[in-house]
């Protein structure tokens, strides 16, 4: 009977362990499963976080990028840029070579004009440029293409020293200037001041010839004839009536010469 008691009170004591422990164990899982829920929500929080800074990253890495690119561009341009300024340094003292020649040229014109026309010019104020330094000057012009400065610079010539032996052939040049830019009806009245201010001249028989010229490239053939004619009356022997005698000759008008 003792012994009964003691087996019942032993499987009591286990059952009372085995509820124990069954209790204990689902504490337990309810705990684990709390923690393992928390840790999910981090575990998301985290990724969503990492997912927010990774397109941060993407961003920043595509701007940077794009500024190199930018500075790229720019490195570039700016290699061109001097590149360019360069070649303007260069071209600048070409000009600037160029410029020294000119005056160089002036000088020695102006010179050799002097002793052409075997007498000193007349004394200028200063500041004031004298016949021959306005002759070679304006030549100088003429010979590089600048007509129009050539023809100021000849027409000054004219105006402040019209007695001077240079003013004729100053009067041709502006003439002759205006007839290369086929200014014809122009080029006729400034030949005719040759021939009008300078009639024992020694370039009145080139202006009378000039002056045929511009009638005929104005079609005014007759008229060209004339002056021709009188050219070869007055000035039998010179080259440009010998010009004048073959354009006569000629059935077809000639080219503007």
């Amino acid at each position: 009977m003792g012994t009964d008691r003691r087996a019942v009170w032993w499987l009591v004591a286990c059952v009372v362990v085995v509820l124990l422990a069954g209790c204990a164990t689902r504490g337990s899982v309810r705990a684990l499963r709390s923690d393992v829920a928390g840790l999910q929500a981090r575990v998301e929080e985290t990724n969503r976080a990492l997912s927010q800074t990774v397109s941060t990253v993407s961003q920043t890495v595509s701007t940077v990028r794009e500024t190199e690119a930018g500075l790229s561009r720019q490195v570039r341009q700016t290699e061109g840029l001097g590149q360019r300024i360069g070649k303007l340094e260069e071209r600048l003292q070409d000009v600037e070579g160029a410029v020294k020649g000119v005056k160089t040229a002036v000088d020695t014109l102006s010179a050799q004009v002097a002793r052409l026309v075997g007498q000193p010019s007349a004394s200028v104020p200063d500041g004031v440029r004298s016949a021959e330094q306005l002759y070679a000057s304006a030549l100088g012009h003429y010979q590089a293409g600048n007509l129009g400065q050539a023809v100021l610079e000849f027409g000054d010539l004219v105006g402040s020293f019209p007695n001077h032996p240079l003013a004729e052939q100053a009067q041709f040049w502006i003439g002759t200037a205006y007839f290369a830019e086929q200014d014809f009806r122009q080029a006729l009245v400034e030949f005719r001041k040759v021939v009008d201010r300078h009639p024992q001249g020694t370039k009145v028989p080139d202006a009378l010839y000039r002056i045929g010229l511009s009638y005929r490239n104005l079609f005014e053939t007759d008229r060209a004839r004339e002056v021709w004619t009188r050219l070869i009356r007055d000035f039998p022997a010179s080259e440009a009536a010998r010009t004048a005698r073959t354009a006569l000759r000629a059935r077809a008008p000639a080219p503007t010469e």
